[in-house]
């Protein structure tokens, strides 16, 4: 393990499908770059524009394409793996939310 290592990964790349040539066909590719360590998921900022709020990562990419249906079985398969999907779920609701009031 390289010195100072703490065990967190803040590159994350999810690709869970390749495309293929059927527009109905799910297809996620996520990359999210966050702090390590930093467990607030709603960060505020200030900006020329005034103060706003925003998830808390350096870096994020998303690619999708599918129905709601593909997404759901998606998440579904997820928390069959394991119940912290549903934890991570919860909390990005909450987040969500609590980033919505905030912009109201």
């Amino acid at each position: 393990m390289p010195y100072g290592y703490d065990g967190t990964d803040d590159n994350i790349e999810i690709l869970l499908e390749d495309s293929n040539e059927d527009p109905n066909q799910a297809y996620i590719y996520i990359r999210v770059k966050k702090k390590p360590g930093d467990y607030v998921l709603i960060e505020e900022y200030e900006d020329e524009d005034g103060i706003g709020s925003a998830p808390n990562c350096d870096e994020f990419t998303l690619l999708s394409s599918g129905t709601v249906d593909q997404f759901a079985v998606m998440f579904v398969q997820l928390f069959e793996m394991d119940d912290l999907y549903i934890d991570a779920v919860a909390a990005a609701i909450k987040a969500f939310q609590d980033l919505k009031s905030r912009d109201n």
